[in-house]
């Protein structure tokens, strides 16, 4: 079951004898996340203002032959300068809060079988209530962040009522990008959009492909074709890699839910980090108790989170 309206009590989150299981997506968000420390880990940028910059980018002119006589120089050329480009992201706010009775926190040796029946003194799975959904709310705010750090739009807020939303990298417009004619990418397809990501400036220090396990399994098949190109596979952070050899080097593929199924992602995570907004003597994400209103207890989980890629122009994406 996913998140529902509602408090923790022994009807409406009831006790089972069993192996408890998380299921469901929120399970497949992580790769990326892990990738970069997720969300509360040492590679985080600390910010004390919910805009920061990203980056500062400038370009130097076309290189050309200097057509200039002996004449011509005696006198100085008129001036020119190179101008800034400035980019921005934002933190955005993650909050959920919980409530658990006392009845339910009381009652672990309660549980609930088939056609509403109860049976006493047995084993329940969960014994902590409180604990268990502090949990599965920290994991929920990692899904999100997840998911926003990737297919995020970004909104400045310009009032206390206007939602502060982090930008992620899919949807910045000078996003280095190549369309794709099918949905798995050729060859030259990935050359031409690492080409590209070249000449825009990128350094390709690091670069992993994100993509689906479907689009990873497709990309894996077209590199394997030969033993001179079977795929290499590492270990980073949880995230299983497989590492394929490029023209322009070693390229990395990862699965991760948060990417469209139409897309492949490269991101060079050098350049790729998360930002907190802590709020003094609590940190950027926490779990709180509230005030007790009644017969349970009540916690806030609360967090201030945003995403630095630096510039657009460190990454790319293949789409169809």
């Amino acid at each position: 079951m996913g998140a529902t309206s509602g408090n923790v009590t022994t009807i409406e989150v009831a006790n089972y004898g069993a192996e408890l299981l998380q299921v469901g997506e929120g399970t497949q968000h992580f790769n990326l996340l892990n990738m970069i420390g997720g969300v509360t880990g040492g590679n985080m940028r600390m910010v004390d203002s919910f805009d920061y910059v990203t980056g500062e980018e400038w370009s130097l002119a076309a290189a050309s032959q200097p057509t200039i006589d002996e004449t011509d120089a005696l006198s100085a050329p008129t001036a020119t300068y190179y101008g800034d480009t400035v980019r921005y992201n934002t933190c955005q706010i993650h909050q959920y809060a919980f409530v658990v009775s006392y009845k339910a926190m009381s009652t672990p040796g309660m549980i609930s079988l088939p056609a509403g029946s109860i049976h006493y003194d047995a084993r329940d799975t969960m014994q902590d209530r409180v604990a268990k959904q502090s949990m599965a709310h920290l994991q929920q705010v990692a899904a999100d962040f997840g998911y926003s750090i990737v297919n995020g739009s970004y909104q400045k807020s310009t009032a206390h009522n206007v939602d502060a939303l982090t930008g992620g990298i899919t949807n910045d417009a000078n996003l280095t990008t190549v369309s794709g004619a099918a949905v798995t990418p050729t060859r030259d397809e990935l050359n031409t959009l690492l080409d590209d990501m070249v000449t825009a400036g990128a350094p390709l220090e690091n670069p992993v492909i994100f993509c689906t396990h479907l689009r990873k399994a497709a990309l894996t098949n077209l590199f394997s074709r030969t033993y001179a190109d079977q795929p290499r596979d590492r270990n980073e952070f949880g995230a299983d890699i497989t590492l394929l050899h490029t023209d322009f080097g070693p390229l990395g593929v990862v699965a991760d839910r948060s990417v469209a199924d139409n897309e492949y992602l490269v991101l060079d995570m050098n350049y790729f980090r998360p930002v907190g907004c802590p709020v003094p003597g609590k940190g950027v994400l926490f779990v709180e108790p509230l005030a007790v209103d009644g017969a349970g207890v009540k916690y806030q989980i609360y967090g201030q989170l945003g995403i630095d890629y630096f510039s657009p122009k460190m990454h790319g994406k293949i789409y169809f």
